[in-house]
């Protein structure tokens, strides 16, 4: 059986942790993409309990072509929620959504009560 011609090429990798723009590679087929929420911020206490944490931002996987990705697609990366001072007894702040475009979206988690 012959060798598939992109099996001797290696995966190229792109991390974001902040907003910006990804660039498709020249030569890529396929991508995996892979989106994470911002997690939720913890709960402000009260005098005689703790605050509850934040929740996980969800995650969200995609597999694509190149011609579906496009030649760039705008990235933004979720913030974590705010977190709640003690004594307060307020709920946290809710995190950030992730995105790439429109082709893949994570929402942030919720905030812990308080």
């Amino acid at each position: 059986m012959p060798t598939p011609a992109w099996s001797n090429l290696a995966p190229t990798i792109q991390v974001f942790t902040g907003n910006g723009t990804y660039t498709r590679p020249s030569g890529l087929v396929a991508a995996l993409i892979y989106c994470k929420g911002g997690g939720g911020g913890g709960g402000g206490s009260s005098v005689t309990a703790g605050g509850g944490g934040g929740g996980e931002g969800e995650e969200s996987w995609r597999l694509t072509t190149a011609a579906v990705l496009g030649a760039s697609q705008a990235v933004t990366v979720g913030a974590a929620g705010s977190l709640v001072a003690l004594n307060t007894n307020a709920a946290g702040g809710t995190g950030g959504t992730t995105s790439l475009g429109a082709l893949l979206t994570a929402i942030g988690g919720t905030g812990g009560t308080s």
